[in-house]
């Protein structure tokens, strides 16, 4: 078959990154709508002792993604993985990816057994003022959380490797199905488990992050 003529190939180029735009901003706005009902019905569901130790339990693993696999590290693989996929071709750029996920899960498999041996220690250290029953389920949600930056540092190189692709959909519902997960435990979980239902939740949902990609 002939090639089609170089304007054709352009506005075909075109038309598929206009439709790429449209998915990511579409699924951003529904992935903040998400975030912020998230908030609303943790509010509602949560008494404010429990509360109190969710979100203080959440700062701990939340921290370990930012320090590891937080947005720098996924927005600087994008380019590289094209970059290599261009040029060496994509074994090369798997070879690369591969390396930098098991630098990745290496550093935040530390972290998380420094986290789960620790955190009668580290907890307290910033999580201060709390009475001993809340501390004690502050820690608890703390250790069962700690899989979920793990997780998510999987879905962002999921996410990189994707964009890089030029594959947007599944990476740009991501964060949905993040926070679906979330609500979904809030309304299930919570009323017989209390907060440790929605730390499942946060768990699954991260889960969730990296299967549907």
């Amino acid at each position: 078959a002939p090639a089609r003529p170089p304007h054709r190939r352009a506005v075909s180029a075109a038309r598929t990154l206009a439709r790429a735009g449209m998915i990511v901003s579409g699924a951003f706005l529904v992935s903040r709508v998400l975030g912020w009902v998230r908030l609303v019905v943790i509010g509602n569901t949560l008494p404010a002792t429990e509360l109190d130790a969710f979100f203080a339990a959440f700062r701990l693993p939340d921290l370990m993604f930012q320090l590891v696999a937080a947005g720098a590290l996924s927005s600087a693989l994008i380019p590289i993985i094209a970059t290599v996929m261009t040029a060496d071709g994509e074994h090369r750029a798997w070879r690369v990816v591969s390396t930098v996920t098991n630098l990745m899960l290496v550093a935040l498999a530390v972290l998380g057994i420094i986290v789960l041996v620790g955190a009668d220690v580290i907890v307290p250290a910033y999580a201060g003022g709390f009475d001993p029953a809340t501390m004690a389920r502050t820690i608890e949600l703390t250790r069962v959380m700690v899989l979920s930056p793990i997780l998510l540092a999987l879905g962002a190189v999921a996410t990189s490797v994707l964009n890089a692709r030029g594959r947007f959909a599944a990476a740009a519902v991501a964060p949905s199905v993040y926070n679906l997960a979330i609500i979904g435990a809030a309304f299930a979980l919570t009323p017989s488990m209390g907060a440790i239902g929605l730390a499942i939740g946060v768990v699954v949902g991260s889960l969730g992050h990296v299967l549907v990609q």
